[in-house]
């Protein structure tokens, strides 16, 4: 955690990460924290965090998906030194999910008409073999609902729609501008004019290139 007073800096470190890899057990996040998004409560004084956790062994949770990676919700107060993790927010290997394999970066939004949280996830169906954790493709994108009113609760992946295409419905066009294989690496922006858009990543690998999508 970093802070500072402009977005210029100079920006303050805490001396020691707030969140690091569980290495006792069967933890979700034995190996690496990373991708975190986070949202701060000023009245409840508390920043919940999404962080991307990878397994150092094999989870029996996950049994089609034991070394998918998996999102985990944490909690954190200004001034302690460490945030306390909760659960994993969704879980690979369950389900028709479309990451069912693993479970990639997520970001956390509000929506304030419905009074609910969501998120924009990118993931795969196809899982890791080992602990390398190699992210095997497609990675592709969609929405997770949470509708409780604590972002904190558990989520559900919409199966009906997606902000992306399948790679294999992608059209001439879009093939020729480079797409294709890989939807990743993506963050949504709204313009103040109201107009939603998506930044991400895309392209075979080594050809990798950013865009941007906008609602037809």
């Amino acid at each position: 955690m970093v802070s500072a007073e402009r977005l210029a800096g100079p920006w303050t470190g805490l001396e020691k990460p707030i969140l690091s890899p569980n290495t006792e057990g069967a933890a979700p996040d034995g190996k690496h924290c990373d991708a975190p998004t986070a949202c701060r409560f000023e009245d409840l004084g508390k920043v919940i965090v999404l962080y991307k956790a990878y397994p150092l062994r094999a989870q029996d949770g996950q049994p089609r998906a034991p070394f998918g990676s998996s999102s985990v919700v944490a909690c954190w107060r200004p001034g302690e030194p460490a945030a306390t993790k909760g659960r994993q927010v969704p879980i690979p290997g369950r389900g028709r999910e479309f990451c069912r394999g693993w479970v990639g970066g997520v970001q956390l939004l509000r929506d304030t008409e419905r009074k609910s949280w969501y998120a924009l996830l990118n993931g795969s169906p196809t899982s890791p073999e080992d602990i390398s954790h190699r992210e095997p493709a497609p990675s592709l994108g969609s929405w997770a609902v949470c509708k409780d009113p604590n972002p904190e609760g558990a989520r559900e992946v919409d199966l009906k729609h997606s902000p992306f295409p399948y790679p294999e419905r992608l059209t001439p066009e879009q093939l020729n501008a480079g797409l294709g294989v890989n939807f990743w690496r993506h963050h949504l922006l709204v313009t103040p004019g109201g107009r939603a858009r998506i930044f991400f990543n895309s392209g075979k690998n080594g050809t990798e290139q950013m865009y941007s999508a906008v609602p037809a």
